[in-house]
């Protein structure tokens, strides 16, 4: 599309249109970032001028650069659900994933620390496999509860969908009551 609207002396290849767009989709996805941590700071009666300000001066200050250039690519943007859902594809895709597992604050009881299972030691898992129990065999309990994470994980990612959902309904509500206002006015 971009060769089929620029002149023909600036053709580009894919290669380049794509290093270029991904070059736009990190600034404009580190300043979404930045904008909505300025948004959740928002004071009592502050405009959207100045929430833009301030996630400027995050921008500056968090990236160590000049000043956003890409307002009105942020601006086209900021409301795609598909350049969402490429960013947490792209956020989320590591070889590495980290585990998801409830994370325990052993500092606030020593109630907590002592009702922890303790992990097998090296000897009974020899045992488990001299008897049958090894990895290669998953016990049915275990089954069971790999069954249970992964409810539980479905659950958490539809709820996280739910969420956002939620959020977009509500920006959706508040421009077009901003909307209304300004044509009103």
């Amino acid at each position: 599309m971009f060769n089929s609207t620029a002149p023909s002396d600036c053709v580009r290849e894919v290669k380049q249109l794509k290093e270029q767009w991904h070059l736009v989709n990190r600034t404009v996805n580190a300043f979404q970032g930045l904008w909505m941590k300025a948004q959740r700071l928002r004071a009592s009666g502050e405009s959207d001028d100045q929430v833009m300000d301030k996630a400027m001066a995050f921008y500056e200050a968090d990236l160590e650069e000049d000043q956003f250039k890409l307002i009105a690519c942020w601006k086209i943007l900021r409301d795609q659900p598909k350049l969402h859902a490429y960013n947490e594809d792209l956020n989320g895709s590591s070889k590495r994933k980290n585990s998801e597992s409830e994370v325990v604050d052993l500092t606030s009881s020593p109630v907590v620390v002592n009702n922890l299972p303790r992990p097998g030691g090296c000897k009974k898992a020899k045992e488990e496999e001299r008897s049958g129990k090894g990895k290669g065999k998953g016990s049915s309990s275990t089954m069971d509860e790999i069954d249970k994470l992964r409810e539980v994980q479905a659950r958490s990612k539809q709820d996280h969908i739910e969420v956002l959902e939620r959020h977009q309904q509500i920006a959706a509500a508040k421009k077009e009551s901003a909307r209304l206002n300004h044509l009103a006015a």
